[in-house]
């Protein structure tokens, strides 16, 4: 191989390189904005759950979002929307999982 096809070559693969790094920082930038949504998340879960049980009722959520963040200004309709939402297994009550 010839000097310039090798640099050529060295190129492309340091084009390809900066390119997987740049792809990289993005993923790692959207997962650490992920893991500080879900740190949130998980500080509202812990206020709301005052009986410590890891589980909410639709009762809990309503009362510990008005408790601790006022009036969201959502409409009945809203409210159920979020909790079909958050329902998995049929029970009406929603774990760390299923609120997040």
């Amino acid at each position: 191989m010839k000097y310039k096809e090798r640099h050529i070559e060295s190129s492309l693969d340091r084009q390809q390189a900066d390119d997987f790094v740049k792809l990289l920082c993005t993923k790692m930038s959207w997962v650490r904005q992920s893991q500080d949504i879900v740190m949130r998340l998980a500080e509202v879960f812990r206020l709301i759950n005052v009986s410590g049980s890891g589980f909410l009722t639709k009762m809990d959520v309503f009362r510990g979002l008005a408790d601790n963040y006022g009036d969201m200004g959502f409409s009945e309709a809203q409210w159920e929307n979020m909790f079909e939402l958050m329902e998995t297994n049929q029970d009406d009550l929603f774990n760390f999982q299923s609120f997040i």
